[in-house]
């Protein structure tokens, strides 16, 4: 809950007012779905913009109070996405001191379906073949032979289990190679189950899919939108 979101809570706490008068105050005609829309923007911390816009005269407060508490939720975001940003990076520069040379494991569905039975099984822990530590320092001919043993290895593996079909993930398709963190998706080589390289891949043979990056709150929700909105009601109001 931002500063915004507080501000309401506690006035409508002082001045005994309950969400059925609020609603009322704001201009709803329905005001069940004036409720709705109040709990919404105290429990989800969501900014609608009707809501902030008609607060001032809802409350009986001076516009400079909202603008404030709506600078205050500015401050707040700020911080939020700068202390994620902050943790983003740290991740990415522990990830990049312990990363090592993979294969990536393509598949006929690069996300899983359905994803309870890749949450059951952890089939997403097939989708990346560990190579050797030292693979970097091999020679070219050790390179081609730890690639090749270490797909056959992990295509007997799932051949086996589940007739050469991950699941959740569908049929293996082929294997692209990793060998550094920072890496170009459309330089990387990509091999078949065979353990050949594959001239001119699919585009999509070279996405790897291993993880997410985005900005986000309570429940992975993104706020980059919401901190532009607030711009866009502070702008509305000081008109």
């Amino acid at each position: 809950m931002y500063a915004i979101h507080r501000f309401l809570q506690e006035t409508m706490k002082q001045k005994k007012i309950s969400k059925k008068e609020l609603a009322q105050r704001l201009g709803y005609n329905n005001i069940s779905k004036g409720i709705r829309r109040i709990d919404e923007f105290l429990e989800k911390a969501t900014l609608n913009e009707y809501i902030v816009s008609n607060l001032h005269s809802a409350l009986d407060e001076p516009k400079e109070k909202i603008l404030e508490k709506l600078e205050e939720t500015k401050e707040e975001i700020v911080r939020e996405i700068q202390k994620q940003e902050e943790e983003k990076r740290q991740k990415q520069e522990e990830e990049r001191k312990n990363f090592k040379p993979f294969l990536y494991c393509v598949t006929e569905d690069p996300k899983p379906s359905p994803i309870f039975i890749c949450a059951i099984t952890q089939s997403f822990l097939l989708k990346k073949v560990d190579l050797p530590i030292t693979f970097n320092e091999l020679s070219i001919e050790a390179k081609q032979k730890a690639i090749k043993d270490a797909i056959k290895e992990h295509h007997s593996f799932v051949e086996q289990r589940w007739h050469g079909r991950i699941p959740a993930y569908g049929k293996i398709l082929a294997y692209t190679l990793v060998v550094e963190y920072d890496y170009n998706e459309e330089d990387l080589p990509v091999y078949a189950i065979d353990g050949s390289i594959i001239e001119n891949p699919p585009r999509f043979y070279q996405d790897i899919e291993l993880g997410v990056a985005y900005i986000g709150i309570q429940k992975k929700k993104d706020i980059t939108w919401f901190f532009k909105n607030v711009e866009i009601v502070i702008e509305k109001i000081q008109r």
